[in-house]
């Protein structure tokens, strides 16, 4: 049987030609990879817009109000009309004696307001502090029922509802029973309803209970007008910060020579511009030095940029 043996230096050509040969085809996969990917690699369009810090939840709408009781037993005559703003003073029911040669009697508003012959029986729970401190028992929400549904009522059974405008406070429950840390009280925010955009412009003036089953006092600066029956919305979003600018794709970003940036697709390949991330929430960011309209490199790592 024959024998053979390996030269050393044949060894040495062979393996050297091997390792070239294999960088070479690595390189050239690795540039037909990134051309692929400059090519097809998905991108978006940088655009205007702004991204929004929200926190789902629930809110409970905390008014002053009073419940104004018959001073006699009477028919009631209404004096004004529901959901009317009225000054102090202002005659608001009549009653007139069933029978008999009683004299009607006035109910008159104590404090300017709005009127309302709708109540849902949470109009004496007190005031938001108090609201604050209890666990969360809304499973059924109060409905608005008429007051003195019969024709004639009783001494001393409400009659009228008079809600003070000029201030309205609500407790807010986030849905995972966490409040943002930054949130504290004097912070300014922003209630928002269902899909709506515009928000409810408010501020913190507490924040209640143990990590994991907190709540928010909050002061709103004005009043709706369909607020005047609400109690409950469940479907709300707390809006603790705002930030406009150019949007793009938080997966983008990369760093290149120590400089933050995205690859922008251009006529003569991927071109790298540096950028300033004024915030970043999500899968977005706000940067600033990326020009409108331009597309940028949804995943830059697959360019084989250096």
């Amino acid at each position: 049987m024959g024998r053979w043996r390996v030269r050393p230096r044949r060894l040495m050509r062979s393996l050297v030609v091997l390792a070239i040969g294999a960088w070479g085809a690595w390189v050239a996969g690795d540039k037909a990879a990134a051309w692929v990917a400059a090519t097809f690699g998905p991108t978006d369009a940088a655009r205007f817009g702004e991204i929004v810090e929200a926190y789902p939840g629930t809110l409970v709408v905390v008014r002053r109000e009073q419940l104004l009781p018959a001073p006699q037993p009477g028919r009631v005559v209404a004096l004004v009309s529901e959901g009317q703003s009225v000054a102090t003073g202002t005659p608001l029911v009549r009653l007139e004696a069933p029978e008999g040669p009683a004299q009607p009697a006035v109910v008159s508003a104590p404090f300017a307001g709005v009127m309302s012959f709708l109540a849902d029986g949470w109009e004496q729970w007190g005031d938001a502090e108090y609201l604050a401190g209890l666990s969360f028992p809304l499973n059924d929400p109060p409905r608005p029922r008429p007051l003195a549904a019969r024709e004639t009522v009783a001494r001393g059974e409400p009659v009228v509802r008079l809600v003070d405008r000029s201030e309205l406070y609500a407790v807010f429950w986030p849905k995972k029973g966490r409040v943002p840390q930054r949130v504290g009280e004097g912070a300014r925010v922003e209630l928002v309803e269902g899909a709506g955009e515009a928000g409810l412009p408010a501020q913190v003036v507490k924040v209640a209970g143990q990590e994991g089953d907190q709540r928010l006092v909050i002061r709103l600066e004005r009043q709706p007008a369909g607020w005047l029956y609400r109690r409950v919305s469940r479907d709300v979003h707390l809006v603790v910060a705002r930030h406009a600018g150019v949007v793009v794709p938080a997966s983008g970003l990369t760093i290149r020579g120590g400089r933050t940036g995205y690859w922008a697709a251009t006529g003569g390949g991927p071109s790298f511009v540096p950028v300033q991330v004024v915030s970043r929430l999500g899968g977005q960011v706000v940067a600033r030095g990326v020009p409108e309209g331009v597309r940028v490199y949804r995943w830059p790592r697959w360019l084989g940029t250096r």
